[in-house]
């Protein structure tokens, strides 16, 4: 069962398992754990990327970066410059790391335009498609908006994938347009509530 917060997964867990019932080893996953479980399935390769852009890696990964190598982002030197170097890298590290985790959602089809090697939609952003494809590792790498993009064009799942027997999404109010689109094609391969 997939839910949107911690709040309706410990709700849910208290009616189901309420009056003498047994509700026990219940997952409910939050939809992105859920999707990213989902894609692994689908595409093995995947847990690579999945680590490569980890939400408690990232910030230290893009800090790493930037302090062995400013001169490759001369348009942040400005606000990497002294006082307090390494509370500004830090405090900038995070803030791209979330940037860059709402393009992952929001904004797929554009990091898969810069690996291929357009450029970016507006002109202050070609430190960002830098910064990005160094995360990546370069082109070679499936990453999460690769995987999507595969799964978006299945006729049918893999052989030897084993899906759950039924999904059901509860008490999600709202999702990003990839998330409902991604319940919608898994629909086709096994029941979606």
């Amino acid at each position: 069962v997939v839910v949107q917060t911690q709040g309706m997964a410990a709700w849910l867990k208290q009616q189901l398992g309420g009056e003498g019932r047994i509700a026990a080893n219940f997952d409910t996953p939050f939809p992105v754990n859920f999707i990213d479980r989902m894609l692994e399935t689908f595409f093995p390769a995947f847990r690579a990327d999945a680590e490569r852009f980890a939400a408690e890696l990232l910030p230290w990964r893009i800090c790493r970066i930037l302090g062995e190598s400013p001169e490759r982002y001369p348009e942040l030197a400005a606000y990497l410059a002294p006082p307090q170097r390494e509370l500004k890298r830090w405090q900038l590290g995070s803030r791209i790391a979330e940037l860059f985790d709402q393009y992952r959602i929001y904004r797929p089809g554009m990091l898969e335009n810069w690996r291929r090697g357009d450029s970016p939609e507006w002109a202050d952003a070609d430190w960002q498609k830098r910064l990005y494809l160094e995360l990546c590792g370069g082109a070679r790498v499936r990453t999460r908006e690769l995987c999507f993009s595969e799964f978006f064009r299945l006729e049918a799942p893999p052989a030897g994938v084993e899906l759950p027997e039924r999904i059901t999404v509860f008490g999600v109010g709202t999702l990003p347009p990839l998330f409902f689109h991604f319940f919608m094609k898994l629909a086709e391969f096994t029941p979606v509530y």
